[in-house]
């Protein structure tokens, strides 16, 4: 699962750079691939997360969807 593997490393950056404290993520890109598994990932690490979309709102709604739906 490569989006998976790709999210959990950019939040374990975020961490290694002193970000771990961070109560809010802006995800840019969260329809698909890594923005959706990293927005999906800070949710259940528990962030806030706020989703940014150009083109596809549809896909974006949809990750909103399952984060508010794992308690997010």
């Amino acid at each position: 699962m490569p989006d998976h593997d790709a999210a959990v490393e950019a939040l374990e950056l975020c961490q290694n750079r002193g970000l771990a404290g961070s109560k809010v993520v802006l995800i840019t890109g969260p329809g698909r691939g890594i923005g959706a598994a990293t927005a999906r990932m800070a949710a259940a690490l528990g962030h806030a997360v706020v989703v940014n979309y150009v083109a596809n709102a549809e896909a974006a709604h949809a990750v909103v969807r399952d984060i508010s739906a794992a308690g997010g």
